[in-house]
């Protein structure tokens, strides 16, 4: 974070919103430019397929994408603010680093069996 303040907050948690509702385009084109596929990345896999199916398609994962999006902005949004005072700068980098290394476990698990 470079001096955010609680007053950016609504600002941070709209754009990181409109990346969730905007989804499809960001998965064209990745799959464009890179030729891989993040759509069932982005719906939750099996998950967002069975709640697409009760609640119609695009429905549910785009629900879960955002509220899953909410809950982890919350925590990014919490260590930037940490990262900008002294007391706290430590922990919050330890816990940005080991939020790091598990997604990038998960990713890494989900390449290695070909999900990504």
């Amino acid at each position: 974070m470079a001096g955010t303040r609680d007053h950016h907050a609504f600002d941070f948690f709209r754009i990181v919103d409109q990346i969730a509702l905007h989804g499809n385009s960001i998965i064209d084109s990745t799959r464009s430019a890179y030729g891989a596929d993040l759509g069932p990345l982005w719906s939750g896999f099996f998950i967002g397929d069975a709640v697409d199916s009760v609640v119609g398609e695009g429905v549910g994962t785009t629900a879960m994408l955002r509220i899953a999006d909410v809950g982890y902005n919350s925590l990014t949004l919490a260590h930037g603010f940490a990262l900008q005072h002294q007391p706290t700068e430590v922990e919050a980098r330890h816990r940005i680093h080991g939020l790091w290394g598990t997604i990038d476990q998960v990713l890494g698990g989900l390449n290695y069996v070909g999900s990504l």
